[in-house]
């Protein structure tokens, strides 16, 4: 099937308001060894985040196929923050309702922006990230009695629509590096986390340049790299077992469950080096992003960059390129008073 006129008019519309975002290369902080950073500005996407550009591809693809119908499907998504945020505003502008399961420890701006958009907020226990936000869905679809017409686009596990979408983001990037004279990129630089920025763009720029692939992730909770490397080569770099648990970087370094996201698991080989990041690390390169660059991105941006920096006292002129997926306000509390209900 395809979309009414109506509708294919109204994804058009909102699909001209997002993307083409700005690629900057790095100024005033001193790279070594005539090395070059750029930055793909993400969050100027409307809701703040690259996942603008997977839901608006996505939620099309569903109605495309009349998996779900505007006005009568009720909607449901995980998240962390960034997803739900696309997810919710979406839903609006589009005429669905939809529920947004998110932890409830996470920053408290995250959760306000989704409900800021209508979104019903569904509190996955605190202490549990991934594993919960994923058991407090099973359970939420399981009730037949009260969500038996409810879907879920699972944006986290699609590996076609998503993809593309980030395949459209990786494209941009070669545009943009072409108009800034610049030939190649050597190395892409990627939080690891579900995987479709990872994959869209890192197969995009392994296309075009052969550009290596780093990940990066929290050193509190290695998942990736332990599954790609193994315990005993975690031992050598950094001399002590690997632990699992809380972090800063939100979207990342999943703890407590076995489930893989497919995307990270298609491009675990394609992954040349993972490199390990701490809090003070990630908080230093996020004042100094603010302050000689006024660039105010998220952790896991500043993780990124703490990563690139570090790579880059290995090589000599090489280009790397980074996205900034989030801005520094999504971390905010801005509450003291969190709802106790798990609906709020």
């Amino acid at each position: 099937m395809s979309l009414k006129i109506e509708r294919k008019e109204l994804y058009d519309q909102v699909q001209r308001a997002i993307g083409h975002t700005p690629l900057k290369k790095l100024e005033y902080i001193k790279i070594p060894h005539n090395n070059v950073i750029f930055f793909k500005e993400e969050y100027r996407n409307p809701t703040g985040s690259h996942y603008d550009r997977e839901f608006i591809r996505l939620l099309r693809s569903l109605e495309d196929r009349e998996l779900i119908i505007p006005f009568k499907t009720p909607l449901v998504e995980t998240t962390t923050g960034n997803a739900g945020a696309s997810f919710a505003w979406l839903c609006r502008v589009l005429g669905y309702t939809c529920k947004v399961i998110i932890p409830e420890d996470v920053p408290s701006a995250r959760i306000a922006q989704i409900k800021s958009f209508g979104a019903e907020v569904i509190l996955s226990p605190s202490k549990q990230y991934v594993k919960g936000v994923i058991e407090t869905l099973r359970s939420e679809l399981r009730d037949k009695n009260k969500n038996k017409e409810e879907y879920c686009p699972n944006h986290a596990a699609d590996e076609k629509y998503c993809i593309e979408a980030m395949k459209d983001l990786g494209r941009e990037i070669v545009d943009d590096i072409s108009k800034l004279n610049q030939n190649r990129i050597d190395y892409y630089v990627s939080a690891l986390g579900n995987g479709s920025s990872l994959r869209g763009v890192g197969e995009i720029l392994k296309n075009a340049f052969s550009t290596k692939i780093i990940g990066v992730e929290p050193l509190a909770s290695p998942s990736i790299f332990i599954k790609k490397f193994g315990n005993e080569i975690f031992y050598k770099e950094y001399g002590c077992d690997p632990k699992f648990g809380p972090h800063g970087l939100l979207g990342t370094g999943a703890w407590g469950t076995d489930f893989q996201f497919p995307n990270t698991r298609f491009m675990q080989d394609e992954i040349d080096e993972i490199i390990l990041v701490t809090e003070q690390q990630w908080e230093e390169q996020s004042k100094n992003l603010a302050d000689k660059e006024y660039q105010h991105v998220g952790r896991t941006s500043a993780a990124c960059f703490y990563a690139a920096l570090k790579a880059a006292e290995r090589v000599e002129r090489k280009a790397f390129v980074l996205i900034f997926y989030d801005a520094s306000w999504k971390y905010l509390d801005i509450s003291n008073n969190q709802n106790g209900n798990r609906h709020v």
